[in-house]
C-alpha cells in the first residue's frame, strides 16, 4: 500500500470517527449541521465531508467512469484543495476547540504539511517531470 493511500485511509477513518462521536455526544446537533440554518463551521464541516466522500468514490470508481490520468489528477487536486480549505475553516471557526499553543501548532502545522503536499504534487512535481520528458516524434531535437 502506498503512503498516499495509507494517509487517505487514515484521514477517512478519523473523519468517520469524528462524525460518529458527534452523533453519540449530541445527535440533535449532528443532524442540525445538515440543515441550511446550521452555523457556518458546521456547514463547512459537512462540505469537507462531502468532498472527502466524493474523492473516495471517484478513487474507487475512476476506471469504471472512464477517467483518464489527467482528468483524475485535476479532479483529485481540486477536491484536495476544497477539502483542505473547508476543513481548515471548519476547525478555525469552532470556538475553544484548538485554543492554546498546542492546538494552534497542530492545526497550522497540519495545514502547512498538507498544503505543501498539494503544492508539490499539483504544481512542482509536474513541472519537474515535464522538463525530463523525452522528445516526441513531432518535437524538435535538442
Amino acid at each position: 500500500m502506498s503512503w498516499h493511500r495509507a494517509i487517505a485511509l487514515a484521514v477517512i477513518g478519523l473523519v468517520l470517527l469524528h462524525v460518529g462521536a458527534l452523533f453519540v455526544y449530541s445527535p440533535g446537533d449532528a443532524l442540525f449541521a445538515l440543515t441550511p440554518a446550521a452555523p457556518t463551521h458546521s456547514r463547512l464541516g459537512v462540505l469537507a465531508l462531502v468532498c472527502l466522500a466524493l474523492t473516495a468514490a471517484l478513487a474507487l470508481g475512476r476506471r469504471r467512469l472512464g477517467l483518464g490520468r489527467p482528468e483524475w489528477r485535476a479532479l483529485h487536486l481540486a477536491l484536495a484543495v476544497a477539502i483542505l480549505g473547508t476543513a481548515f475553516a471548519h476547525a478555525v471557526l469552532i470556538q475553544g476547540a484548538l485554543d492554546g499553543p498546542v492546538g494552534s501548532l497542530l492545526l497550522y502545522g497540519g495545514v502547512a504539511i498538507a498544503g505543501a503536499s498539494v503544492l508539490y504534487t499539483g504544481l512542482l512535481r509536474p513541472l519537474r517531470l515535464r522538463g525530463r520528458r523525452e522528445p516526441g516524434a513531432g518535437d524538435p531535437a535538442p
